[in-house]
């Protein structure tokens, strides 16, 4: 007989036909944007278990996976652009390259208002056009004059 892949024996109906649909609607979104490569809900399958950002453990009924290098920023849908990841890194790193995410993730700011200390962390396209200097909309409308 041929080589026998045991990955296969443990996936139930349900996560096949999840994986279907995410292998369809990347295809769908790679004609879309007309990127090359086709996935598989075989080759999601063999991605792995555990985020490639922050290591977490993933079984195949939970998390996702997630375009290494975005459509807008020259990747593809080859099986070698996509990773495992969880939802929270996933929506976290949206089309950040891994260094823009890694720089976004350890970014920790302190409210620009005098007297409020808070530090939280801005969104980052908000950050890179020079907004989100202040923890909330009261500490922003306080730092203009008004009193929230």
């Amino acid at each position: 007989m041929g080589s026998h892949n045991p990955t296969y024996e443990v996936i139930t109906y349900a996560t096949k036909r999840r994986l279907q649909r995410i292998a369809s609607s990347f295809n769908a979104k790679g004609r879309k944007y007309h990127v090359q490569g086709v996935m598989t809900w075989e080759m999601l399958a063999t991605k792995g278990s555990a985020c490639h950002y922050c290591g977490i453990g993933l079984d195949l009924d939970h998390g996702t996976w997630d375009h290494y290098v975005a459509f807008d920023a020259g990747g593809d849908n080859w099986t070698t652009n996509i990773v495992r990841c969880c939802t929270t890194c996933q929506r976290t790193k949206f089309t950040k390259t891994e260094a823009e995410f890694a720089a976004h993730k350890a970014l920790v700011v302190t409210c620009n208002r005098p007297g409020c200390n808070n530090t939280y962390q801005p969104r980052w396209a908000e950050w890179n056009r020079g907004m989100a200097r202040y923890c909330s909309h009261v500490c922003a409308g306080m730092a203009r004059g008004k009193d929230w």
